[in-house]
């Protein structure tokens, strides 16, 4: 084959029929590529093993603490009575002249830990709600325990009072309660 230059004809020599194509280097190049898949793919399903033991061990101690099974005493019993000494030291010692900021935050947070503890009295009792603060307060192993400056109102079993505030269940039985704050 010629090709023409300025000046004089040039010629191109063809190329040799074994040379080494570029599907070879191709091949070779793919068959590396095959190599670091799969190492990466080991190290990826490994990565994934230890991820998912991880959340499996973690839903294990949820639901032991959930359900009291952890050999300590409590659960979401312990929780409901912990979040019910938070509402109680919030209003703790509290005269009805502090304000209506604290008495407010007080009753919230007693609310907050009532929810909780009818749950609890939920899944103890068969399917009932508590219908009037005792449920909750009294028996061999109270779900709810009031601190001493809460007591329930002894003209109306369904109000719990706290200084500067009160609170009072609704519904249960068959309903979840509300609680609401006055």
């Amino acid at each position: 084959m010629t090709r023409s230059h300025v000046g004089s004809p040039r010629t191109v020599p063809p190329e040799p029929i074994n040379a080494p194509c570029d599907r070879e280097l191709i091949e070779v190049r793919t068959e590396h590529k095959t190599r670091d898949l799969r190492g990466r793919s080991l190290v990826g399903l490994l990565m994934v093993v230890v991820i998912l033991g991880a959340l499996s061990a973690t839903a294990v101690l949820g639901l032991r603490s959930m359900t009291g099974s952890s050999g300590s005493d409590g659960g979401v019993l312990a929780n409901a009575s912990a979040a019910a000494n938070v509402g109680n030291r919030v209003s703790g010692g509290a005269s009805p002249g502090v304000g209506a900021m604290e008495a407010s935050i007080a009753c919230k947070a007693t609310a907050d830990a009532a929810r909780s503890a009818s749950n609890v009295y939920f899944t103890n009792s068969g399917g009932k709600y508590p219908l009037k603060w005792s449920d909750l307060t009294t028996g061999t192993s109270p779900i709810y325990k009031l601190s001493a400056n809460v007591a329930i109102n002894a003209m109306n079993p369904k109000e719990l009072d706290g200084p500067g505030w009160k609170l009072i269940i609704s519904g249960g039985a068959t309903i979840a309660p509300t609680f609401t704050c006055r």
